[in-house]
């Protein structure tokens, strides 16, 4: 589980980051 969390966290926190910049840019 832990493995499998692992990278669905990383993934979302990208996509949670890329969405912020785009809606401040």
């Amino acid at each position: 589980i832990k493995i499998f969390n692992e990278p669905i966290e990383v993934k979302i926190t990208e996509w949670n980051t890329g969405g912020l910049l785009s809606r401040i840019e």
